[in-house]
C-alpha cells in the first residue's frame, strides 16, 4: 500500500486492523449505487474569530466580534444517487440523540438499512 506522503500509519501493520479494512473492501464491488447514501454534516461557527491582527505602525487595530453570542448552526444532508436529498439545518452542535433522530425521519429506521451509511465533517470557521 502506497501514500502520498509515502508513510503509513503503523497500526495498519496489525492484524486485527487489517482484517478490519479487508472486509469492507470486499464488499465495495457488490455495493449498489442507487442504495448508497452518504451523509455530511457541515458547521458554520462565529466562536473562532481572531483576537489578534495587524494594524497600521502606532496605531490601534479595532474590529467588531460578536461578544459572548456565539453561534453554530449545523447542515445535515444525505447525498443520495438521485443527488441531495434530505437537508437538515440545526441550532448549535449535532450530538449523537440529534444524528440518530436525522437518521431515522430522513432516512429511515437504520435497523432497515440494508446498506451502510457514511458520515463526513467539515468546519468552516468565519
Amino acid at each position: 500500500m502506497t501514500s502520498a506522503c509515502g508513510s503509513l500509519a503503523a497500526e495498519q501493520d496489525r492484524p486485527d486492523v487489517a482484517a478490519a479494512h479487508a472486509a469492507p473492501k470486499a464488499e465495495q464491488p457488490s455495493l449498489k449505487a442507487p442504495r448508497l447514501v452518504f451523509i455530511d454534516e457541515t458547521a458554520v461557527t462565529t466562536k473562532m474569530v481572531h483576537h489578534h491582527g495587524r494594524g497600521s505602525r502606532r496605531e490601534r487595530l479595532a474590529a467588531s466580534v460578536p461578544h459572548v453570542h456565539w453561534k453554530t448552526l449545523t447542515s445535515v444532508a444525505a447525498l443520495r444517487f438521485e443527488g441531495m436529498t434530505a437537508s437538515y439545518v440545526t441550532d448549535g452542535a449535532t450530538d449523537g440523540p440529534t444524528f440518530i433522530a436525522y437518521v431515522e425521519q430522513a432516512l429511515g429506521n437504520p435497523s432497515t438499512l440494508s446498506q451502510p451509511v457514511s458520515r463526513t465533517q467539515t468546519t468552516i470557521q468565519l
